[in-house]
């Protein structure tokens, strides 16, 4: 009888549970990691709650791995053949034992494509590094906000001679490479201000996952990194009627990149010694986008005003692949 109550006590709490986490985050049409993970230590053999929100039926399995931008062979799978539910999904992970970066992040591998990938955060105490603490994962923010950045720390490392802060880019976190907001440093950001507002363009994409992060490097081409915020969600503004998730984003205008020149960060390494962004053996870093969601038919989409009651908007569908 005891085990009985116990078996229903966790049922009926898991469902509550699901239930208020649907209520405060709207449901993606992509997987959507809103574990607030930024600029957090971790020493090997520390546990940490991962957090993703996915679409309905969301296709086929992946592994969860950790990586590293300093050094791509860093890591490795943390669990594999993962399938999502719908809504939330919370995983228990545990850091490994590998070398001392505040430069690892976890993303989804062997799926349909590439979704999301985290914040960056640190292992270990390796004496350096930044982290951007806002936009933390979990936000949600609608064109016409005023997006607030905030960091910490030094991108100076010891032993690397020339260390310079390049740009700060806003972009998808799954990037067809054309819609992506560079701001150049010292002309359009300052990194010694660790403080930065810019107001979203009202023809932003959305119904979709963005990101915000840095990229350094030095004069000679030897180091370079990209340093990541959290994970947040573009919805369209209360009283606009239209899904910018249907507009093509070849044929809207792109703010600060009028040449269309390729300064996305979205890779899943860091960059190598020629500045050119490793390609992490994914294919959605095309013009022709492989995203899942790219046709615009019957899958739902939460909105949510001020994070409260979800109501059902139409969003894009999935195809598998």
């Amino acid at each position: 009888m005891i085990l009985k109550r116990i078996i229903v006590s966790l049922f009926l709490f898991t469902f509550f549970y699901n239930a208020f986490a649907k209520d405060q985050f709207p449901t993606p049409n992509q997987l959507w990691i809103i574990s607030d993970i930024a600029g957090k230590k971790f020493q090997p053999g520390d546990t940490c709650k991962f957090k993703v929100m996915a679409p309905d039926n969301y296709p086929g399995t992946f592994n969860i791995n950790l990586r590293n931008r300093e050094t791509p062979s860093l890591g490795g799978p943390l669990l594999t053949n993962v399938s999502f539910q719908s809504g939330l999904n919370t995983f228990e992970l545990t850091i490994p034992q590998t070398a001392s970066s505040p430069y690892y992040f976890i993303n989804f591998g062997g799926g349909p494509t590439r979704e999301d990938y985290s914040a960056t955060f640190t292992i270990g105490d390796p004496g350096y590094g930044v982290s951007i603490e806002e936009p933390a994962g979990g936000s949600i923010l609608h064109p016409g906000d005023k997006l607030i950045a905030k960091w910490s720390g030094s991108y100076e490392k010891p032993g690397v001679e020339g260390i310079s802060f390049i740009h700060a880019l806003l972009e998808l976190a799954v990037n067809n490479r054309t819609r992506t907001y560079p701001f150049q440093a010292d002309k359009d950001i300052k990194f010694e201000d660790h403080y930065f507002e810019y107001t979203l363009p009202d023809d932003l994409i959305t119904n979709r996952v963005w990101k915000f992060g840095f990229l350094f490097n030095n004069s000679d081409g030897s180091y370079s990194t990209i340093v990541s915020g959290g994970s947040f969600l573009m919805l369209p503004k209360e009283d606009d009627d239209n899904d910018k998730s249907h507009i093509n984003p070849d044929s809207v205008s792109n703010h600060n990149n009028p040449d269309n020149s390729d300064n996305s960060h979205d890779s899943d390494n860091s960059v190598n010694s020629n500045n050119s962004h490793d390609s992490d053996n994914h294919s959605d870093h095309s013009n022709v986008s492989n995203h899942p969601n790219d046709s615009h038919n019957s899958n739902f989409f939460y909105k949510v005003k001020k994070i409260l009651k979800p109501k059902q908007i139409n969003g894009p569908n999935r195809h598998q692949h």
